[in-house]
């Protein structure tokens, strides 16, 4: 019987929730768990982390001080809000000349790389310019973008226009990366990468609702995640999973949208078109060892939609289950890897 321990939403993501199961029962005494919250990188964050009994209170204070500090200095790299952050200085580099950044952002850029080549230019981190066009950036814009003004923005947005070798990076045209559809995901393996040389025996961390796992509760059961129904309307638990060691991402637009001539207008963005998507899919879950590249995936496939989306994910073996409104409610669909993946989780529960 699983209990309802927490449920929030990140505001800096666009209609995802995640609600986390805990079970209601007893925890053995040779391992207990260590509980983290904090905000950072425009969101919130929270980490479970189970240790022996004996050893929980002495090492608290320096796993706490371990994810802070990583998190904040991923902030200081990624962050779209601080001026002097990596990313604005790469965004502030003068056209077409190389500029060089750390070792860890070079590792990221290379998977959106990846991610994006392999979508079909579905994730593409530098249509930002066409987002805020259309009323969820900065701007605050109310009407709708003309035909002559997209053409010009599409001309500043599009992966095609940067280069990467080795930790150089130029942009042949005046692009803008915003790096929050893979940059959260990429934070939680960071947080869990330190967990792993801190010798937790378990643990799950999230940041912004993309999530990793590792090993099992203090009770030694799996970690429980649920994930929500896409409905605006109201808040019901979709789906209920059962997982470790693997990461999740979650990409919805049912709660960002807005209303413009009487039309409804979706914040993901198109890279192709230029517009807002017109599908019905309302939220894809993706289940991959690295939540960066989860989160990048979940993110491409949601702009996709599922009827190319599904095609895109089994073509490269991606985990996916795709939430769509069918007109009378809710269709969910989830293609083979995501299956094997959960009765994986179900053939370890049936060992002796």
């Amino acid at each position: 019987m699983g209990l309802i321990v927490r449920l929030r939403q990140s505001p800096a993501l666009a209609g995802l929730w995640l609600v986390f199961l805990l079970a209601a029962c007893s925890r053995p005494a040779d391992r207990t768990q260590l509980t983290f919250h904090g905000q950072s990188m425009g969101t919130t964050w929270t980490v479970h982390a189970v240790y022996a009994a004996a050893v929980a209170p002495a090492i608290r204070a320096d796993v706490e001080r371990q994810i802070n500090s990583r998190l904040r200095e991923l902030d200081r790299r990624y962050s779209t809000w601080k001026p002097n952050s990596e990313l604005n200085r790469l965004n502030r580099a003068p056209v077409g000349k190389r500029f060089r950044v750390s070792r860890d952002f070079a590792k990221l850029l290379k998977v959106a790389d990846r991610v994006w080549q392999r979508s079909e230019g579905y994730f593409d981190p530098t249509v930002f310019p066409l987002v805020d066009a259309w009323g969820f950036g900065p701007s605050r814009r109310t009407t709708a973008p003309t035909a002559a003004e997209l053409t010009a923005l599409r001309h500043r947005a599009g992966w095609r226009f940067i280069r990467l070798r080795g930790q150089d990076v130029l942009r042949t045209t005046d692009v803008t990366l915003d790096l929050s559809a893979i940059a959260k995901g990429w934070a939680v393996d960071a947080v869990a990468a330190d967990l792993d040389k801190l010798q937790a025996l378990g643990y799950m961390v999230e940041v912004g609702g993309e999530v990793r796992l590792h090993g099992r509760k203090p009770d030694g059961t799996l970690w429980r995640i649920g994930i929500e129904q896409p409905d605006p309307a109201g808040r019901s638990i979709s789906r209920v999973l059962e997982l470790s060691d693997i990461s999740l991402a979650t990409s919805g637009d049912y709660r960002n949208y807005r209303v413009v001539n009487g039309q409804r207008l979706s914040h993901t963005i198109d890279p192709h078109s230029g517009h807002p998507v017109t599908h019905s899919t309302a939220s894809v879950t993706v289940l991959l060892p690295d939540c960066g590249e989860a989160d990048a995936w979940a993110t491409a496939l949601l702009a996709a939609g599922s009827k190319r989306g599904l095609a895109i994910a089994n073509n490269w073996r991606i985990p996916a289950l795709f939430i769509d409104h069918d007109g009378q409610g809710f269709r969910t669909t989830e293609n083979r890897w995501f299956t094997d993946q959960l009765n994986r989780y179900t053939e370890d529960e049936e060992v002796p």
